[in-house]
């Protein structure tokens, strides 16, 4: 649904606009910053989220990597079908999202 409302709106769908134009109510909770952008890679750190302080206050620091993981790739394959996530979490307070056609 998002890809369409992106594409009524003329907004090309592509790594960086998946996000920057999310229409989840994360968007304007969460803190990111932009690593990398470029039309078919984005790569992105979530420094703030809701999700990750709720298991950081639950001592389950080990499901932030998994919820981040299956939540963009389920929401890549629809906005992006093809695109592969990664991602990379060193520290429990943040985590590193790339989304690559």
């Amino acid at each position: 649904m998002m890809r369409e409302a992106h594409q009524e709106l003329e907004i090309e769908p592509q790594p960086a606009n998946m996000i920057r134009y999310s229409d989840l109510p994360c968007q304007y909770v969460c803190e990111i910053e932009e690593l990398e952008v470029k039309p078919d890679r984005y790569s992105f750190r979530v420094t703030k989220s809701p999700v990750i302080q709720a298991l950081l206050d639950y001592d389950l620091s080990d499901l932030v990597e998994p919820f981040y993981r299956e939540v963009y790739r389920a929401m890549t394959a629809t906005y992006l079908p093809g695109a592969k996530v990664s991602l990379e979490s060193d520290n429990p307070n943040e985590i590193d999202l790339t989304i690559e056609r």
